[in-house]
C-alpha cells in the first residue's frame, strides 16, 4: 500500500509539465524542528511514561516550479531531510543484564531513558501554490524514504532483583545506528562486572541500538513515510524567499517487531507495542528560484 502511494505521487509529476506555461528550478536549505507523535505507555495511575520533545535538524535540496499562471502553479522538490525527536521514558520498568553465558538476570525498578533520534530521509514533496504579491501559500503531499537512523543518549536504572537484592544505579550510554546495528547483549567498549542474585552479570559502558532488543532481522523505523504539507513563503525579490512549512505524517514510522514495551515483561520475554507513531515537523528555509 505504501509503495503504491509513492508510485502514484511520482506519476503525479508527469502531467505538471503538460499544463505548465513556464518551468523553472531552484534550491532551498533550512532547519527542521521535529518530533515523534504517538500514544504513550501508561503507569499504574494512568500517567504518561513517555514523551517526545522537539529536536533540531536540517534539510537541503532542489526544486522545480511548474507555473500555470502568474498566480498559480505546482512545485516538486527533492530534499535530504533529517527528522527526529528527543524521546524520554521515565517510570516503572525492568532491566535484563546478562551473564557471560548469555543468561538474563532480571531486575525491576525505575528507568529513565533519554535518547535523541536523528532520522535521515530522501523526501519528495509535491505542492500546489498560490502567490499573491510577495506572499505564497502552498499545500500538498510528501513521500519519504529512510536513508539512515542514529540515536544517542543514556539509560539510568535502579531497583530490586527478582530475589530482592537492591540494585545500585546502572548507567548505560546508548550510541546506536538503527539501520545497521544488530541485536546484542554484550555492548561496546569497557564492561563492568557485578553480582546480582549470586550470578555475575556484565554491565557494558556503551550499548548499541538493539541492546537487549527483539532478536529479529528488523529495524526500529519503517523505511517508507508519507504525509501532508502546508506552507507559507515570503518573497524578498523575484527569486529569494523565506519559507515556513508544517509536515504532518500519516504513516506509522515504527516497526512493531522492535517497538518494545519498557514497563513490563511476559515472564522473562519482551512485550511488543501495537501502536502508531508519526513524524511531525516544522520547517524554516531560505530558497531561491531561477
Amino acid at each position: 500500500m505504501k509503495k503504491t502511494g509513492i508510485i502514484i505521487l511520482l506519476l503525479g509529476l508527469l502531467p505538471l509539465g503538460l499544463v505548465a506555461q513556464e518551468v523553472s528550478g531552484g534550491f532551498k536549505v533550512g532547519l527542521n524542528f521535529s518530533r515523534f507523535e504517538g500514544p504513550s505507555e501508561e503507569g499504574p495511575q494512568g500517567d504518561a511514561l513517555e514523551s517526545n520533545d522537539f529536536a533540531t535538524n536540517f534539510h537541503v535540496g532542489a526544486l522545480v516550479n511548474f507555473s500555470v499562471t502568474d498566480l498559480f502553479g505546482f512545485r516538486a522538490e527533492v530534499l535530504y531531510s533529517q527528522k527526529g525527536s528527543q524521546y524520554i521514558y521515565d517510570g516503572p520498568s525492568y532491566l535484563r543484564l546478562y551473564t557471560r553465558q548469555g543468561n538474563p538476570v532480571v531486575s525491576f525498578g525505575n528507568r529513565r531513558e533519554v535518547i535523541t533520534f536523528s532520522n535521515s530521509y530522501l523526501d519528495i514533496p509535491l505542492m500546489a501554490y498560490v502567490r499573491l504579491g510577495r506572499i505564497e501559500a502552498s499545500a500538498g503531499v510528501n513521500a519519504g524514504l529512510l536513508l539512515a537512523s542514529r540515536g544517542q543518549g543514556e539509560i539510568t536504572f535502579s531497583g530490586v532483583s527478582a530475589a530482592g537484592q537492591n540494585i545500585d544505579p546502572v548507567i548505560l550510554t546508548v550510541d546506536g545506528n538503527y539501520t545497521a546495528d544488530e541485536s546484542s547483549i554484550t555492548g561496546i567498549g569497557r564492561v563492568d562486572n557485578r553480582t546480582i542474585d549470586n550470578q555475575e552479570v556484565l554491565i557494558p559502558e556503551i550499548v548499541n541500538a538493539y541492546y537487549d532488543g527483539n532478536t529479529v532481522d528488523e529495524i526500529l523505523f519503517n523505511r517508507l513515510d508519507f504525509g501532508l504539507n502546508a506552507g507559507l513563503s515570503i518573497y524578498l525579490n523575484n527569486g529569494l524567499n523565506v519559507g515556513f512549512r508544517f509536515n504532518y505524517g500519516l504513516a506509522d514510522i515504527t516497526n512493531q517487531q522492535q517497538d518494545v514495551n519498557l514497563q513490563m515483561l511476559d515472564g522473562n520475554n519482551l512485550i511488543l507495542n501495537d501502536d502508531q507513531d508519526r513524524n511531525i515537523s516544522l520547517q524554516t528555509s531560505i530558497g531561491f528560484s531561477f
